[in-house]
């Protein structure tokens, strides 16, 4: 009889496109080099293939070439119309199986092999300078967006039920996401956000294929490395970045890619404060006793700060990092500082007795104990805000369709005009102070492709935008506890004063 606690391995899943997957066992891609010259079916693959698929929810067919410079090794193809036999008898191994099937799609880049690439060469990012491969010119990164389309669409045709984009292990896609690899000084390369910007066009080819085909049942996943070894190797703030940029796609999952399960990461997850982190904090702080005055000056500062659940999004769009985490610890030492000597002056210095918290055989709480607790606290305190924040987003989206957003457009835009803001920002301002950060960034995400965006005028005005201090943010942080909630207003006007410092140092020096 199997164990209990493996059942739910067997229990169904909906994908947020609507997709059942019949069980959570899922095959990466396996590479067996059983393909024949040019990508088609060998009677060694029929073999290995005819039982492979049986019992699992989805299987992840293995790299997929999507155009001739993408061949490394002996591996499928879905480069026109004489490979959809092959992909076709994929298909219908897998489906008789009772499997959904993905195609991982795939190119080899620097890593190509130029006696299998049908003499066009080995391409990069970056060429080297032995010339054993060499960069790709702007029409061809542009050609190689649209190869990745068009094999979606012959794995489409061919039935089966999605792709996988190869954004790992070091392969084009992240040649072109890694420093390390991708020296380029176009649109293509340079900053996180240009050497985003291939990928991200993947994803958007692709969808619009699905869309172009009426097919939302398609699935389109994307997998990814965290890190890189070396000095300029993908960090986990940029592969944050990419996922944030990547969770404003329509996608519906994303594979990770380690050697390693238990691997930790090396660099780049201690840049900024998060938006959670300082829940937990905050309450072990109130359960410990600390003063009203300290707690007040303690939220100002967090309410003042940037959190990474906008930061590390906004990266990928432009946003200067550095600058904005100086900004930031300015802005958050100036809010604390404002609190604790001039709003909170009349708050009490005096520490209060320790909240007693459930422990057996123990008459002080440990720190382990008081650390357990408030994180079980923060994350109630975080579930319950969800129905709130829902309804912000619906009062926003209610205040655009009643046309109330054009009529405050209209009679801001004298004053607007005088200081020199843009009007497309102002339905991203109303957005993030009513449903706070996580919507106010999709919105950018959607603004940015807009003609009239002006990047260098918007990251002036970030520093009175990146911060929690809205409608959501608020309720989430003082729901921590009852003195939390006592000491708002001293630290709302703490806050206002550490972001109004942030905001006119960031328009002066940007």
């Amino acid at each position: 009889m199997m164990n209990p606690k493996y059942q739910p391995l067997f229990e169904s899943y909906e994908l947020n496109n609507g997709v059942t997957i019949k069980n959570r066992l899922t095959v990466a891609p396996l590479t067996i080099y059983d393909s024949g010259p040019n990508g088609e079916m060998t009677e060694t693959g029929r073999n290995f293939w005819r039982d492979r698929f049986a019992g699992f929810g989805l299987f992840v067919m293995p790299f997929t070439n999507v155009h001739p410079t993408a061949i490394g090794f002996e591996s499928p193809n879905a480069i026109d119309e004489t490979d959809l036999p092959t992909l076709v008898e994929y298909a219908d191994l897998a489906h008789a199986q009772g499997a959904k099937a993905v195609v991982q799609l795939a190119h080899s880049g620097l890593r190509a092999d130029p006696k299998m690439t049908r003499g066009l060469g080995v391409i990069a990012p970056t060429g080297d300078l032995h010339g054993r491969f060499r960069s790709m010119t702007d029409s061809e990164v542009r050609e190689m967006v649209a190869s990745f389309a068009n094999a979606a669409d012959l794995v489409m045709r061919a039935g089966f039920d999605g792709v996988e984009i190869h954004g790992a292990n070091g392969w084009l896609i992240q040649q072109f996401v890694s420093a390390a690899t991708n020296l380029r000084t176009d649109d293509w390369g340079g900053s996180l956000n240009k050497r985003l910007r291939f990928p991200l066009a993947i994803v958007d080819a692709i969808d619009a294929v699905r869309q172009k085909n009426n097919r939302p049942d398609f699935i389109i996943g994307y997998r990814f490395s965290p890190e890189e070894p070396g000095e300029n190797g993908i960090t986990m703030f940029e592969t944050l970045a990419l996922v944030d940029a990547l969770l404003t796609r329509p996608i519906q999952y994303l594979h990770v890619s380690l050697w390693d399960f238990y691997k930790k990461a090396r660099r780049g997850t201690d840049s900024l404060i998060s938006f959670i982190a300082p829940l937990p904090t905050m309450r072990v702080m109130e359960m410990r006793g600390v003063s009203n005055r300290h707690l007040a000056a303690t939220l100002a500062g967090i309410l003042a700060i940037a959190p990474a659940n906008a930061t590390f999004p906004l990266a990928a769009l432009g946003l200067p990092v550095a600058f904005t985490l100086a900004a930031s610890t300015i802005g958050g030492l100036a809010a604390a500082a404002a609190t604790f000597w001039i709003f909170g002056r009349r708050l009490s210095l005096e520490r209060h007795e320790s909240e007693a918290v459930e422990t057996v055989n123990v008459s002080q709480p440990s720190l382990l104990t008081l650390i357990h607790t408030a994180g079980g606290e923060a994350i109630q305190s975080i579930i319950g805000i969800i129905p709130m924040l829902l309804v912000s987003l619906v009062v926003v989206i209610g205040l655009q369709s009643i046309g109330a957003v054009a009529w405050l457009v209209t009679a801001l835009r004298p004053g607007l005009a005088v200081v020199g803001i843009d009007e497309i920002f102002v339905l991203p301002t109303i957005t993030k102070y009513l449903a706070g950060n996580t919507s106010f960034v999709g919105l950018i995400h959607e603004t940015v492709n807009q003609p009239r965006f002006d990047p260098h005028n918007f990251w002036k005005g970030a520093g009175s935008l990146i911060h929690p201090l809205d409608l959501p943010g608020v309720a989430i942080l003082t729901s921590s506890g009852p003195r939390l909630q006592s000491t708002l207003w001293p630290a709302l006007a703490g806050a206002v004063v550490g972001i109004i410092a942030r905001g006119v140092g960031t328009a002066l020096l940007s």
